[in-house]
């Protein structure tokens, strides 16, 4: 099998294991382990790290100014469905006098690596507040998987791989005798990932 949509390759896992390269025979676990650690580190931080490329995908408003939305690198249109009759004939842009919307966080595009936007915020007017009454078309997704991600998700996954010949999640170090695996995600994985962490997205 291939990683689909891991934060990190094969042949990293293998080195993050001090596996050699010819070292074949545990391939498709390592990627069944680096899949499984890339999907909790979505559950975890709320957003995915991979680029979706163009899409269009459904939000949902609950106060009428902010709409929390899935990762978004660039965006194509904006629309609302005002009655609930699934038409969405309200058009939102950045820019006139009426149904005027802004990216935010509204400086990421001045940060390194250009991280995505997740939010928009009305300007004027509201956003619907039923269900799955924002459509918005974007390239969504990041750019690129940052490397506190690819971090996070090589020591997790050396972590998980290693409870398969942990009776119990019981290991043997070499200095400090006999060490427990907790379950969950290690500390210093959440620790990379805490600035990562995004609001409930309300989606259709």
């Amino acid at each position: 099998m291939a990683i689909t949509n891991g934060y990190c390759t094969l042949a990293e896992a293998r080195d993050q294991l001090g596996l050699a390269s010819t070292d074949t025979g545990e391939d498709t676990p390592i990627e069944k382990v680096v899949e499984a650690v890339s999907r909790e580190i979505d559950k975890y931080t709320g957003q995915f790290f991979y680029s979706a490329g163009a899409q269009t995908r459904y939000f949902t408003s609950r106060d009428g100014v902010h709409v929390y939305t899935d990762p978004i690198q660039s965006v194509t249109s904006v629309y609302s469905d005002p009655n609930d009759d699934g038409t969405y004939s309200d058009t939102w842009a950045t820019t006139g006098t009426s149904h005027r919307y802004r990216l935010r966080p509204v400086n990421n595009s001045k940060e390194t690596g250009t991280p995505p936007y997740w939010q928009l915020y009305a300007i004027n007017d509201v956003f619907p507040v039923s269900d799955a009454g924002v459509k918005v078309s974007a390239t969504f997704g990041w750019p690129s998987i940052p490397e506190a991600v690819n971090q996070a998700c090589l020591i997790q996954t050396a972590r998980l791989f290693v409870r398969r010949s942990a009776p119990f999640g019981i290991v043997e170090g070499q200095d400090a005798g006999m060490m427990s695996l907790r379950k969950g995600l290690d500390v210093d994985v959440r620790l990379l990932l805490d600035a990562f962490r995004r609001p409930m997205i309300w989606v259709a």
